[in-house]
């Protein structure tokens, strides 16, 4: 195989094995929308220590990173 097949066999791989499940929780206020307003991108820069923090937190809750930081910044700023 090619090594773009060995990589796309790889990750449906990873995919398969992860868990699925459509009943975890989310952190409290977030909304999983598709098609929404939100139009702006923040970009932030982190160091791999922070960044290996905020993966772990979101992976307790079973979102991705960036779902995880949204909903903790925008729990900052609407209280």
């Amino acid at each position: 195989m090619s090594r773009i097949a060995d990589l796309i066999a790889a990750e449906v791989k990873a995919a398969e094995e992860a868990p699925d499940d459509p009943a975890a929780p989310l952190p409290r206020g977030v909304r999983v929308t598709r098609g929404h307003d939100r139009t702006r991108v923040l970009q932030v820069r982190l160091s791999e220590g922070e960044y290996e923090a905020l993966a772990e937190h979101a992976a307790a809750e079973h979102v991705p990173a960036s779902t995880y930081a949204r909903a903790v910044l925008t729990g900052a700023i609407t209280g």
